[in-house]
């Protein structure tokens, strides 16, 4: 009886060890990701403000039909949606496109890069399966409505507002240490990557409606770069949509590309408060250009 007791303490204590070790990890990720949290950034309340008196909402149940928006059948009233936390979104230009291909740190420019915050529409029936977003960005001279749209499944934007489960989508990659973090968007891939520096090497997570909702698989920069890195290379010849938040006032300016033909913006001006401008984008598919 007292060798089965010693065993069985034994094992409470190696799983209490692991539980522990686990959980220290994931605190340590989360750490990483808080300081590109909403709750962090200097312009934390300009943005809220932004959302707060956008009519996002409005625009949203109007053109539910017009744009067939899933989740929306059954909803009348702005009364059922929410808004839920905005997240850092880093958008490629040519300074992130010429790093990645020159082989140099990524982390070593990210926080020089555009950026913007984007918001998730919620249902507040269901608020785990986001059923749209927007973006808050700096122009005009300060943080307005720019874009509205659902770049990424409900899913993916689920993950991509929260910390937690971020943090535990790294762990479940094997990734046990983030020194850098950023949510990455390359608009002439259409994909969306959580970026992860490790000290030891660069990772990536890719976020797509190309790519099935499920396990999300990490890749090397090298898996990234032979996959990809043909297309920024000719990108590179195309000029980049720069909203972005990063100290100086950059007003959208776009050009076409293969991708921008294939989906054409739809411009919509929005009489707010903040006189926001707001452009729509068909089939709720955002599409920048990438230079």
């Amino acid at each position: 009886m007292k060798i089965k007791f010693s065993l069985l303490l034994a094992v409470i204590i190696i799983l209490g060890t692991f539980v522990s070790a686990f959980a220290a990890e994931v605190e340590g990720i989360k750490a990483t990701l808080q300081k590109d949290s909403i709750e962090t950034a200097k312009e934390n309340l300009d943005v809220k403000k932004a959302v707060d008196k956008s009519v996002v909402k409005e625009i949203f149940l109007k053109n539910k039909d017009k744009f067939r928006i899933q989740g929306l059948e059954n909803v009348s009233s702005t009364d059922e949606l929410a808004y839920g936390t905005p997240y850092k979104v880093t958008l490629a230009n040519k300074e992130l496109v010429n790093t990645l291909l020159s082989g140099k740190k990524l982390s070593g420019i990210l926080q020089s890069l555009p950026y913007y915050w984007e918001v998730p529409i919620v249902l507040k029936s269901n608020p785990e399966v986001p059923v749209g977003s927007f973006t808050v960005a700096y122009f005009k001279g300060g943080w307005n409505v720019a874009e509205i749209g659902g770049y990424l499944p409900g899913q993916d934007i689920s993950l991509s507002e929260n910390n937690e489960k971020i943090a535990n989508t790294l762990k479940e990659n094997g990734i046990e240490k983030a020194n850098s973090f950023g949510h990455v968007r390359i608009p002439s891939l259409r994909t969306d990557y959580l970026y992860i520096d490790t000290a030891d090497q660069e990772l990536f997570i890719p976020l797509s409606k190309s790519k099935p909702v499920g396990k999300k698989i990490k890749q090397t920069k090298a898996e990234l770069m032979s996959e990809v890195g043909d297309t920024l290379k000719k990108g590179l010849d195309v000029k980049e949509l720069s909203i972005g938040g990063s100290g100086k006032d950059t007003t959208a300016a776009q050009s076409g590309s293969e991708g921008s033909k294939r989906l054409a913006p739809l411009a919509i001006a929005v009489a707010a408060a903040a006189s926001a401008l707001v452009m729509w984008k068909k089939f709720f598919n955002r599409q920048t250009v990438e230079g």
